[in-house]
């Protein structure tokens, strides 16, 4: 059997792959030339974080979403990290006290990600 395909398809195909293609291009120089221009010590870490997310988001009908999720999830996680790591982890002493001052961001996190439209948020406020 010989497969058919449809000028039209095919095309919009085409255009979508290099679309999709692009971005990650695209974010991998700004990241690299940003790298470059600053001597930034971790700029290999932010050039394949560009890279990671240019590569998932543009291929997703709703990228803007899933950045929006992106960005308040960590943005939450680094600032709720920062209030830990500088106010709360320095007078802490032993194990058991670590973990029960962490556990109310371990739940805080738990809790968003039971909920679907907040999940992302949660598993990247876990993550930082």
């Amino acid at each position: 059997m010989r497969l058919r395909w449809r000028r039209c398809n095919a095309t919009r195909s085409i255009r979508r792959t290099l679309r999709a293609a692009a971005g990650p291009v695209v974010a991998i120089t700004l990241a690299s030339q940003l790298w470059l221009a600053t001597g930034y010590g971790d700029g290999a870490a932010m050039t394949m974080t560009a890279a990671l997310f240019a590569s998932l988001l543009s291929s997703n009908v709703r990228g803007d979403q899933v950045m929006r999720h992106v960005l308040t999830g960590c943005s939450l996680g680094v600032v709720l990290g920062e209030v830990y790591r500088l106010a709360l982890l320095p007078h802490v002493g032993g194990t058991i006290a670590t973990v029960g001052s962490l556990l109310p961001m371990l739940l805080f996190g738990a809790w968003l990600i039971r909920r679907p439209a907040t999940k992302l948020d949660g598993c990247l406020i876990l993550s930082e």
